[in-house]
């Protein structure tokens, strides 16, 4: 059971950890950890048995890293 004005911030932790995490668009300030997204060709096995250390994991974004 999750209220309205706590599933609007959803989307909002999502895309914080999808910006921090993978690589930007074209212009874009770089600043990020430049992975291949699992969306792309190829990005869904890439890092496939590969560890990762999500720093800030009990956090609202951290939790979407992971």
């Amino acid at each position: 059971e999750v209220s309205f004005d706590q599933a609007a911030t959803i989307p909002l932790g999502i895309a914080t950890a999808a910006i921090a995490l993978y690589k930007p668009e074209e212009g874009a300030i770089n600043g990020t950890a430049a992975l291949t997204p699992p969306w792309e060709e190829g990005g869904e096995v890439k890092y496939q048995g590969q560890p990762i250390l999500i720093l800030g994991g009990s956090s609202s974004v951290g939790q979407y890293g992971m």
